[in-house]
């Protein structure tokens, strides 16, 4: 199997992305996510430009009681959003995290309407139809829910 070329350039067409002032980073706290914290990185947005780092717990108790929860896993994962966006900040980026409670779709559809974002970032592992139904469709899910664009970035 041949390897896969690096990619070296942003998939947003130039000049594009520079309409993009509130862009939310749909992370799921896995190896997904280096791809998509890569590819911001390089996007050419407005010096204005916020990235709002979005994660969704899905343990027990955040789907129960949500936001009051505050849980290991909830705790563990706003920890790991804030060290992401501090790193993003480090790098000239502003940066705010937002982490939601329960099913991801709905949830990531719902932060990323109240947060008025003009794009939002997906990771993706390359599935097809059979990973899709096994794994779930997260990306495809969330593109029917928002007013927004989705961009999924195919991960390693």
């Amino acid at each position: 199997m041949p390897a896969r070329p690096p990619v070296a350039e942003p998939a947003i067409v130039p000049g594009v992305a520079a309409s993009f002032h509130r862009v939310a980073l749909a992370l799921e706290l896995g190896p997904a996510d280096r791809a998509v914290l890569e590819h911001v990185q390089h996007m050419e947005l407005p010096d204005d430009a916020e990235l709002i780092l979005m994660h969704v717990a899905e343990s027990a108790a955040s789907r129960f009681l949500g936001p009051e929860s505050s849980d290991q896993e909830s705790r563990e994962d706003l920890a790991t959003l804030e060290s992401l966006a501090q790193d993003l900040r480090v790098r000239g980026r502003r940066a705010s995290v937002r982490l939601g409670h329960g099913d991801v779709k709905d949830e990531l559809a719902r932060m990323v309407e109240e947060a008025g974002v003009d794009l939002v970032i997906t990771g993706s592992h390359g599935h097809r139809l059979v990973g899709d139904l096994l794994f779930g469709a997260t990306t495809s899910g969330l593109r029917h829910r928002v007013k927004c664009p989705v961009l999924a970035i195919r991960g390693e």
